[in-house]
């Protein structure tokens, strides 16, 4: 199974601005994925000297600014932008917002996690979000969060996750 790759935070999520989703193949290395430029990467060499693919809008992001991203159990690359969520298969971007997820009531994403059962966690404006066996299911105050605006969720050691809000 794959692993999971969380990255957020405020400190974090400040240098991923306009941040570019890149795949660089070293030579005799399994593809790594990488958000910025040559994270891991032999810093004597140029980034020419590796093949590279990178995913922006035009390739089908929905915004080049990326909050956070998250590689599930199942192997997809969720990304979480300015302007929805992104699915990413290895070949093609399947996007989630607002005008065709239910749930989904800004396009928003602040950051993503998932949790030891598969489901995915999605934190945005309009609240918490799950997403499991192709469904979507939005949470809010009515459901008794304390806000609507969810910034940040992390899963402790004992896998309890936690939701931040501003």
């Amino acid at each position: 199974t794959a692993k999971t790759q969380r990255h957020s935070g405020d400190d974090l999520n400040r240098g991923w601005r306009r941040a570019l989703i890149i795949r660089v193949i070293a030579p005799g290395l399994l593809p790594l994925l990488m958000v910025g430029s040559g994270l891991a990467l032999d810093p004597a060499k140029s980034i020419r000297h590796y093949n590279h693919d990178v995913w922006r809008i035009k390739q089908g992001l929905p915004s080049d600014t990326i909050r956070a991203i998250v590689q599930t159990r199942d192997g997809y690359i969720w990304v979480g932008t300015q302007a929805g969520l992104a699915r990413f298969d290895g070949i093609r971007f399947t996007i989630f917002n607002t005008s065709n997820t239910k749930g989904l009531s800004d396009n928003v994403i602040f950051d993503l996690c998932e949790d030891p059962h598969g489901t995915l966690w999605i934190a945005h404006r309009g609240g918490l979000i799950s997403h499991r066996d192709g469904q979507f299911r939005a949470y809010t105050t009515k459901d008794g969060l304390s806000s609507n605006s969810i910034r940040v969720l992390y899963e402790d050691r004992g896998g309890s996750l936690w939701v931040g809000t501003r």
